[in-house]
């Protein structure tokens, strides 16, 4: 697919959230916001996403997936279902709902600090 996972992970967070502020992706994906922008200049140059000014802070920016990047968008999201298919392969639907609960807890948990 010519990214790396850092890169597709990226992709894949702009499209989850399209016009997100970079400081909040950068947040997310919990890298320096510098370390963002370099890896928005590189989809940007491949046409996979854009860049557009914040229309109430002209400092920022917010970025979207170009067109380039949708067909990428749809083989990632297709790779998740598969990898997700293969993750809870054996299990019964009953099982796999519990795991997806209890792995939503977890992140709960984490995000919070809490226990």
């Amino acid at each position: 697919m010519n990214l790396t996972p850092a890169l597709a992970r990226l992709l894949f967070h702009i499209h989850r959230q399209p016009g997100s502020a970079q400081v909040e992706l950068a947040a997310t994906l919990e890298i320096t916001p510098v370390t963002l922008g370099r890896m928005i200049d590189r989809l940007v140059a491949q046409k996979y996403v854009r860049r557009a000014a914040d229309p109430v802070d002209r400092r920022a920016f917010r970025v979207y997936i170009d067109r380039a990047g949708e067909p990428l968008v749809e083989k990632l999201v297709e790779l998740g279902a598969q990898s997700t298919a293969r993750a809870i392969g054996g299990l019964s639907p009953r099982e796999s709902l519990k795991l997806e609960r209890q792995l939503a807890q977890l992140c709960r948990n984490l995000a919070s600090g809490g226990a």
